[in-house]
C-alpha cells in the first residue's frame, strides 16, 4: 500500500484481498474495503469481521456486488476487514477445534495491523453474527488497546450448554451436521457444502493468480479436527479443554462464559443481540446483561438465527414483521458512533426485549424485570396443572419414552445452520407422543417473562435417559403452540455444590464428571432444571401446557442408546412435581410498538 504524507495515491485500489502475517508465520487471508474519502487523506475507523465460513466466496460468473452489511459500513465512512480465521478459507494454518484459543490469540495482532495502516485512525471495532459474532466477542478478551467496541450478534455464551450439549444432551444438528459442513468448507469442497448456486469455492487473495497459495492453505486444513471428531466421546464438560485465560493451551476452546473476568477488565463496550426462538442465544444475552460488567446494550427479539426471518409462534410462517436490515443497523451505528472514540461511559446498560403474543417491545435496566414474581403450578391426577399442592400421599403418572418424537426441520436448533426459519406449527398432533399436564382455561391474561423452572420427582427403568420439557400455549380451538423448551440428561441431575461461573436460573448443574450419577432402578430421584428463557403473553381463555419427552430425534443423540425407558412422574404430598413460571405484572416496563421506537 503506497502512501505519501499519509495520503493514498489516486489510483489506489479501495478493494483488496491480501495476507496478514501472524507472529508464528501463519498468514491469514483478508479482504480490505476502504471508503473513497481515504484517497483525500482522511483516516477512518475500521470494522473487523472474523469468520470460519469463508470471508468471501468466488462465483462463476464473477459477482461485483458487495455484501450489503459491508456496503452499509462503507457508506457510513468505515473501512471493513473480512478475515478468514486460522485454518479456514484461504488462510493458512490448522485448528485443533472450533473457537480455538490459537484462533483468538491471532486477533490482537490483526487489530494492531489495522491500526498501523495509513488509512486507519487507530480505532477498530469487531462485528458479526453466529460464529463471527462469537469471534467479535472473543477479540475483546486479549484486546489490543486499539479495539474500541464489539457487536456480537446471535452468539453462544456457554459453548457446552448453549449449543453443543444443552442439558448434557449431544446436539447432533451442530456436532454432526454442522461439523460435516464445516469440514467440507475447510476442504474447499463446494460439492459437499451447503452453498449457493454459482459458488466455485473460497476467494483467493489477489496475488494468488495461479491458486497455488490457496492449494497450500487447503492442504494445511487437512490437519484440522472438526467438532464431530472433538465431541465424539464427550459426556462431561471436563472431557473437553475449555480455556480460562489467554495463557492456556492453544487447542482449548474459547467460551465467553469462562472469560467474564477478562471482559470486565477490558470493559470493551458491546452491543449484544439474540432471540427467544434461536437456540440459547437469549439466555446468553441475559447472562451477560445480569453480570453488568461492561457498558453494553442488549436486544432479544423473536427471530430466526441472524434475524433473517420472524419466528414469533403467534404469527404465520410466511410473516415478515421483523425490522429490515437497515433498521437493525441504525441503533448499531448509533452505538458505534458513541463508542469508537473510546467513550464507553456514554452507554447506559439496557435490555430491549420483545414479548410474543402481546407483540410489544419493552425496555428494562434490571433483570428479572420490575414486577416479576413466581407462579407455581403442581402436577396432578388426570394430567392437570393446578395451583394447589397435592394433599394425598398417592399419585403418579407413567410415560414410556417415544423415540419417534421430534421437533422437525425448522426448530430453534436447525435455524443455527443458517437460512432456516423457526416454525413448529400446531403441535396438537404430537401430543400422544408426549406426557402432557395442562391447566384449566386462564381467567385473565398472563405474561411469562424469564426462565420457567421444572422440578420433577421421578423414577426410571433405565440408569440413564433424557428429560425434555416443552412449555406450550393451548388455544380455545385446541391449537398447541410451542413457546420454549428445556433439557437435562439424567446422569447430570445432581445439584452441584460449586459456585456457578455466571448467574443461572433454577438448580445449578456443573456437567462435570465428579457430579455424574446413574439413576438407581425404581428409586425416586429429583430432576430439576430451568427451561430456556422466553417472554410471552398467554391470553385469557387459553391454557398452559407442560409436555415431557425423552427424546427429540431431529436434534439430539439418543439416550440411552438401547432400551425403552419408562418414567414415573410422582405428584403427591410425599413427592411433588411442579413448574415455576416467572410472571410479570402488566405495565411495569417501558413499552414500544416497534423495534425502532426503542432507540428514538
Amino acid at each position: 500500500m503506497s502512501a505519501e504524507s499519509g495520503k493514498l495515491s489516486a489510483d489506489f485500489d479501495l478493494d483488496q484481498a491480501i495476507y496478514i502475517s501472524m507472529p508464528d508465520g501463519v498468514r491469514l487471508s483478508a479482504d480490505v474495503y476502504l471508503p473513497p474519502q481515504v484517497r483525500t487523506g482522511s483516516t477512518v475507523p475500521t470494522m473487523l469481521q472474523a469468520t470460519r465460513y469463508w470471508r468471501l466466496q468466488e462465483f462463476d460468473p464473477p459477482q461485483s456486488e458487495k455484501n450489503p452489511v459491508v456496503q452499509a459500513f462503507l457508506d457510513q465512512g468505515y473501512a471493513v476487514i473480512l478475515l478468514d480465521v486460522r485454518g479456514t478459507g484461504a488462510s493458512f494454518g490448522s485448528r485443533d477445534t472450533e473457537f480455538s484459543l490459537a484462533e483468538t490469540k491471532d486477533f490482537p495482532h490483526v487489530v494492531d495491523w489495522i491500526a498501523k495502516q495509513p488509512w486507519s485512525n487507530g480505532a477498530v471495532g469487531a462485528l458479526g453474527y453466529s460464529y463471527a459474532g462469537n469471534t467479535s466477542e472473543n477479540i475483546s478478551f486479549g484486546a489490543s488497546s486499539n479495539l474500541k467496541a464489539v457487536v456480537p450478534l446471535f452468539t453462544d455464551f456457554d459453548l457446552f450448554t448453549s449449543i453443543l450439549m444443552p442439558g448434557g444432551l449431544k446436539n447432533n444438528t451442530i456436532i454432526v451436521e454442522w461439523g460435516n459442513g464445516t469440514a467440507a468448507l475447510d476442504r474447499n469442497d463446494v460439492s459437499a457444502s451447503d452453498v449457493s448456486e454459482g459458488i466455485v469455492g473460497v476467494k483467493p487473495v489477489d496475488e494468488d493468480t495461479d491458486r497455488k497459495l490457496l492449494a497450500k492453505a487447503v492442504e494445511d486444513h487437512r490437519r484440522n479436527r472438526n467438532i464431530t471428531q472433538v465431541f465424539s466421546n464427550v459426556t462431561y464438560r471436563d472431557d473437553i479443554c475449555f480455556a480460562h485465560d489467554m495463557n492456556d493451551s492453544d487447542d482449548c476452546m474459547v467460551s465467553p462464559s469462562n472469560f467474564r473476568e477478562q471482559a470486565s477488565t477490558k470493559a470493551i463496550p458491546s452491543f449484544h443481540m439474540g432471540s427467544w426462538m434461536d437456540a440459547s442465544t437469549a439466555a446468553g444475552v441475559l447472562a451477560r446483561f445480569t453480570s453488568g460488567e461492561t457498558p453494553s446494550l442488549y436486544v432479544i427479539g423473536a427471530w430466526a438465527h441472524g434475524a433473517t426471518d420472524d419466528a414469533n409462534p403467534y404469527m404465520p410462517p410466511d410473516a415478515d414483521v421483523r425490522p429490515s436490515l437497515e433498521q437493525q443497523y441504525i441503533p448499531i451505528f448509533d452505538f458505534l458512533e458513541r463508542t469508537m472514540s473510546g467513550n464507553g461511559s456514554a452507554i447506559e446498560p439496557k435490555l430491549n426485549y420483545f414479548t410474543m403474543g402481546e407483540n410489544v417491545w419493552k425496555q428494562t435496566t434490571v433483570w428479572p424485570p420490575d414486577g416479576s414474581m413466581k407462579k407455581r403450578l403442581f402436577f396432578a391426577d388426570d394430567n392437570r396443572l393446578v395451583e394447589d399442592a397435592p394433599l394425598t400421599s398417592v399419585g403418579a403418572t407413567q410415560y414410556e419414552v417415544d423415540f419417534d418424537h421430534g421437533t422437525g426441520s425448522t426448530s430453534r436448533w436447525t435455524t443455527q445452520l443458517g437460512g432456516v426459519d423457526v416454525y413448529y406449527g400446531d403441535r396438537r398432533l404430537v401430543a400422544e407422543q408426549l406426557l402432557n399436564f395442562t391447566t384449566d382455561e386462564l381467567q385473565q391474561d398472563l405474561e411469562i417473562t424469564g426462565q420457567p423452572v421444572l422440578e420433577l420427582a421421578m423414577s426410571s427403568t433405565t440408569a440413564d435417559g433424557a428429560v425434555i420439557a416443552y412449555l406450550q400455549d393451548v388455544g380455545p380451538d385446541g391449537t398447541v403452540l410451542l413457546l420454549t423448551e428445556g433439557h437435562l440428561r439424567l446422569i447430570h441431575r445432581k445439584v452441584s455444590e460449586d459456585t456457578p461461573a455466571y448467574a443461572t436460573a433454577g438448580p445449578y448443574h456443573s456437567f462435570l464428571r465428579k457430579d455424574g450419577a446413574s439413576v438407581p432402578g425404581g428409586e425416586v430421584v429429583q430432576v430439576g432444571f430451568a427451561l430456556l428463557p422466553t417472554s410471552v403473553l398467554i391470553k385469557k381463555g387459553h391454557r398452559i401446557r407442560i409436555s415431557i419427552a425423552g427424546h427429540d430425534k431431529d436434534v439430539f443423540e439418543r439416550v440411552p442408546t438401547t432400551g425403552d425407558p419408562v418414567y414415573q412422574i410422582e405428584h403427591n404430598s410425599v413427592s411433588t412435581s411442579f413448574l415455576d413460571l416467572p410472571v410479570v405484572k402488566r405495565g411495569r416496563q417501558e413499552e414500544a410498538e416497534t423495534y425502532m421506537e426503542l432507540f428514538e
